[in-house]
């Protein structure tokens, strides 16, 4: 994803460059994302709420 990955910082830096990275996802997939970062580690979760945006978000996932 261009925006880049977490780099060193506060917390505030960390938690608003997280917030840009959530919304350059959502814009992308067209859906609610929530990145969990904690200590180098995380999640990505990517929400839907249709069998039809599920098929729509795996082929979007697997042909990038």
């Amino acid at each position: 994803v261009s925006g880049g990955p977490v780099t060193e910082g506060s917390v505030a830096d960390h938690d608003a460059q997280l917030q840009n990275l959530e919304e350059k996802l959502q814009h992308q997939l067209q859906t609610r994302v929530r990145i969990k970062y904690h200590e180098g580690k995380g999640q990505i979760q990517i929400d839907y709420f249709s069998l039809e945006e599920f098929d729509r978000l795996y082929d979007l996932l697997i042909s990038s």
